[in-house]
């Protein structure tokens, strides 16, 4: 199977950006996406690239199982993960399976199974969680460009 998350981890840190410690996130400062509030295991603060890189995959891609995914499926639960949180059920609901937050196998199976239309509702359901959220009126349009952009670069498989 191919390892997708080179791919993945350089279209979410192109969204993530360097750096960023916006008033009302909850996140603090935050480098590379890692957010200082959310990862008070890192230390040494900043951390570089390559930590951060580590950081998503031991805390985020691996996790979630997204080396088992196929490529849509993979980038937009890491992407979600990494954004949203907690956004699994979100996927489950879309594939009709029980909605219980964790990767297993009937959630896998779901997705190599799974229609262009269920990945279409996944995406749907993660742009409504994206208006329900406190900071929509601050960040509601970056969002939903980065959520366009993820939807565009699930359709082509990275060589």
């Amino acid at each position: 199977m191919t390892d997708f998350f080179p791919a993945a981890v350089q279209i979410v840190l192109e969204s993530e950006g360097v750096f960023s410690n916006q008033p009302g996130d909850s996140g603090g400062e935050t480098v590379y996406g890692i957010a200082r509030n959310k990862h008070p295991e890192l230390v040494d603060w900043p951390p570089t690239k390559d930590e951060a890189i580590l950081v998503y995959r031991t805390q985020y891609w691996n996790p979630h199982r997204c080396g088992e995914m196929p490529w849509p499926w993979a980038l937009a639960i890491f992407d979600g993960e990494v954004n949203q949180g907690s956004i699994i059920n979100l996927a489950q609901k879309a594939l009709g399976v029980s909605a219980d937050g964790i990767v297993g196998i009937a959630t896998l199976t779901q997705m190599q199974r799974a229609t262009p239309e269920d990945f279409d509702l996944f995406i749907a359901k993660r742009s409504l969680a994206y208006v329900n959220a406190g900071l929509w009126s601050i960040d509601g349009e970056g969002w939903m460009k980065r959520l366009s952009k993820i939807a565009r670069l699930s359709a082509t498989i990275p060589q």
